[in-house]
């Protein structure tokens, strides 16, 4: 089973433009409560008809580092990238191999129009959603990848993410290339500033 809960700082559930105001934010529901609530049933259905499986969650790079452009969508893929972690031991007593992956940039339609201006969009950076998808593939079904595995894909390769002590990537469309980060901060910045001088002229302090 692929479990892909995808909304990426959406216009309805964002942590600076905040349209929710005083309640909780649906991103968290969608990518993080959702698809844990799908493995869970997945375990109860498995054990029912006494027959293994394999669950594999879409996280994202951003649930390895994080994006001050995109709190919301690099903590909700941190908190999948820890339930994966957590499962590691269940294996045995579930039949439910429980794993996860983490795609650096990819073109999809995520990325619409004013977030391809926003985060220095460039279709020659990402990946295509094809190489995640063989990724998966081989997380679901080779023996190698256990359960509790987390695997990294960007344009450098791919490697398995150790529970402790993980260099940071730093290829092109990962985030974390510092020739792109520097060039791209006003651009990732922009809408949360403009944002945040508006809340200022409502101030009264």
């Amino acid at each position: 089973m692929r479990i892909c809960a995808g909304v990426f700082e959406p216009t309805f559930s964002n942590f600076w433009q905040d349209p929710e105001q005083d309640k909780g934010y649906a991103q968290v529901d969608i990518n993080v409560s959702h698809p844990i609530k799908l493995t869970r049933l997945a375990i109860k259905k498995s054990l029912q008809r006494g027959k293994r499986a394999s669950v594999c969650i879409i996280a994202s790079i951003g649930g390895l580092g994080g994006s001050i452009a995109a709190p919301l969508y690099c903590a909700t893929k941190h908190a999948i990238i820890g339930f994966v972690k957590s499962m590691t031991a269940s294996e045995s007593f579930t039949g439910v191999k429980v794993t996860t992956i983490c795609p650096g940039l990819v073109h999809t339609p995520l990325f619409t129009n004013d977030k391809k201006e926003q985060y220095s969009f460039h279709e020659n950076k990402a990946l295509k959603p094809d190489d995640v998808a063989r990724g998966m593939l081989d997380l679901i079904q080779k023996k190698q990848y256990g359960c509790g595995t987390v695997f990294e894909i960007s344009m450098a390769g791919t490697r398995v993410i150790p529970e402790w002590n993980i260099a940071p990537p730093s290829a092109e469309g990962t985030g974390q290339n510092e020739a792109e980060m520097a060039a791209g901060l006003k651009a990732l910045l922009g809408p949360i500033q403009e944002k945040l001088r508006g809340e200022m002229k409502k101030s009264k302090l």
